[in-house]
């Protein structure tokens, strides 16, 4: 009799704990520009959760897969909201004791970590994949990528974490501006307004150096750090 075969379903975020205690989120979606859907954030927001107990954690990094970071949400999401009342509402309702609901805890949970969170960025950067970026402490990107918030375009406001994180990276009206117009924000004006940390031809190596860079350094330190530097800014 011949074997079964069973099917495997490709995971749409990727995870790896390397020796160095550097833990690669790859967002898996590529054939939909990474677009994000409800599992995929869902997954997001466990993957934090679990990084929260892991005592060997240097630091994180987040990418996407084929060169391309996210371009935003899944838009057949909305679909499925439309058509169920009580799951959006769940969604929406703060979380119990949290200054957040379910659907924005996926950008924000990466500021709770004690350890470095970086973002590598390719491609689109928007709406949701934005504030997922911005969720992170450092962003490094390519010269080709783009960036929009790009919400409004949709005839939605940016609500995932957005408001927590932006403000202490662009002033008031250039946010404002920018989130108005849905405007295409090319990586150069990017890292001039304050949304990206480091532009360069190869951000994944660049990335990858920075977490050997920071191997070198005392873990507690680097935790303290940014426990600091969180509260300061907050």
């Amino acid at each position: 009799k011949e074997p079964s075969h069973t099917t495997m379903t490709t995971p749409v975020v990727k995870t790896t704990l390397n020796e160095n205690g550097v833990y690669e989120i790859v967002l898996n979606r590529p054939e939909k520009k990474n677009a994000l859907t409800l599992e995929m954030l869902q997954k997001l927001t466990d993957i934090g959760e679990s990084l929260k107990s892991e005592s060997n954690l240097l630091c994180v990094l987040i990418t996407g897969k084929d060169g391309i970071f996210c371009s935003g949400i899944d838009i057949t999401n909305f679909a499925q909201l439309a058509k169920n009342k009580t799951l959006l509402n769940s969604l929406m309702d703060p979380l119990e004791g949290l200054p957040y609901n379910t659907m924005q805890k996926p950008c924000i949970i990466w500021q709770e970590l004690e350890v470095p969170v970086i973002a590598i960025l390719q491609g689109p950067v928007f709406g949701a994949g934005l504030q997922l970026a911005l969720g992170a402490d450092i962003r490094i990107s390519a010269p080709t990528a783009e960036f929009s918030i790009m919400e409004t375009k949709w005839g939605l406001i940016p609500d995932m974490g957005i408001t927590q994180t932006l403000p202490k990276l662009m002033s008031y009206d250039q946010a404002l501006l920018s989130t108005l117009t849905s405007t295409l924000i090319t990586a150069k004006k990017a890292c001039k307004l304050g949304l990206v940390t480091i532009c360069t031809e190869n951000p994944y190596e660049k990335g990858i150096k920075l977490t050997e860079e920071l191997g070198s350094k005392s873990p507690d330190a680097l935790r303290a750090a940014k426990t600091l530097y969180r509260k300061a800014w907050g």
